[in-house]
């Protein structure tokens, strides 16, 4: 019999009815970046299917992307419950719309076939680059949220990520959906409160090469 860690059970804390997909996620928990399926969802959380070993309490920086969509999802949430092989989420700065849960199951699984031929086809070793800042002076600090923009100025309505409470990231290791590209780049940094308010923005500019060559070709064995 599953061994959920909490004693109020899962019908209890589901408030909203969830949908069966599979979908790919990338998430951050303890400073450790993962990838697996989200096997159903809902207005307030997740199941996501994982090898993995986690504990109910934990902060996690969740990114996906729907199978309709160009734009990811992305924020915070919390893990609530835990089985072996999987655990559920409930979401905190991060908000669902109606039509982004009204897709068809099996065009999910299609989509995601897609998803990881494309990730598939890009093998290459990148040189990371690690971002480190200050921590806030505010107690009720929650977390950090980064912000990239390839385009003029970084501003919050730029693309973004939720971090935790960590001072320091890898890039793009710890940071879903980060471009892969080589360009001038402006980075914001900006720290979250328990209410959900966010600090004034810090930023800098710099040149990001995550590019990779293209391999060579051609290989073979000769007679010397």
């Amino acid at each position: 019999m599953p061994s959920l860690e909490r004693s109020t059970s899962r019908n209890d804390r589901r408030q909203s009815s969830r949908i069966a997909c599979q979908i790919p996620v990338d998430y951050l928990v303890d400073q450790r970046f993962y990838k697996d399926f989200i096997e159903n969802i809902s207005y307030g959380g997740a199941l996501i299917d994982t090898p993995g070993a986690f504990f109910p309490g934990q902060e996690v920086s969740i990114a996906f992307l729907f199978p309709f969509s160009e734009d990811p999802i992305k924020g915070a949430a919390e893990i609530v419950w835990t089985q072996p092989g999987k655990f559920g989420v409930k979401f905190r700065f991060l908000k669902l719309r109606g039509k982004e849960l009204q897709f068809n199951p099996s065009a999910t699984a299609n989509k995601t076939s897609a998803i990881i031929k494309k990730e598939g086809s890009k093998m290459g070793r990148i040189k990371r680059k690690k971002i480190r800042w200050e921590a806030s002076s505010s107690p009720d600090v929650v977390s950090y949220r980064i912000y990239w923009s390839k385009s003029g100025e970084v501003s919050y309505n730029s693309e973004h990520a939720e971090l935790g409470k960590r001072t320091e990231v890898t890039l793009p290791d710890d940071v879903p959906y980060f471009p892969l590209i080589a360009a001038d780049m402006e980075l914001g940094i900006t720290a979250v409160n328990e209410a959900g308010n966010e600090s004034e923005m810090i930023a800098l500019k710099a040149y990001f090469n995550f590019t990779v060559p293209a391999a060579p070709s051609n290989l073979r064995v000769e007679d010397a």
